[in-house]
């Protein structure tokens, strides 16, 4: 479904550091679009409590990784906001 809640959309993409509790802490703190991670740097990314500077280089450096693929699955009409 082109529904999905958005940590559903993110975790299934398997990016390293993305898993349940991290997702919940960053849209917790604002990160609640795909677009807001896509923008986001590492020093943005520490500032949420919990996500550490290894998480953060992670996450960045996967979400770059799959830009394609996310631009790919937008243009389908999967929802990537919260």
């Amino acid at each position: 479904s082109r529904e999905k809640p958005f940590q559903t959309v993110l975790s299934a993409l398997g990016i390293p550091g993305l898993g349940p509790r991290n997702i919940k802490m960053l849209t917790k703190a604002g990160f609640d679009s795909m677009d807001q991670l896509l923008d986001a740097e590492i020093h943005d990314l520490i500032r949420v409590k919990g996500i550490g500077k290894i998480t953060a280089q992670k996450i960045v450096k996967g979400l770059d990784r799959l830009r394609k693929t996310i631009d790919t699955l937008k243009k389908a009409g999967l929802s990537f906001k919260s």
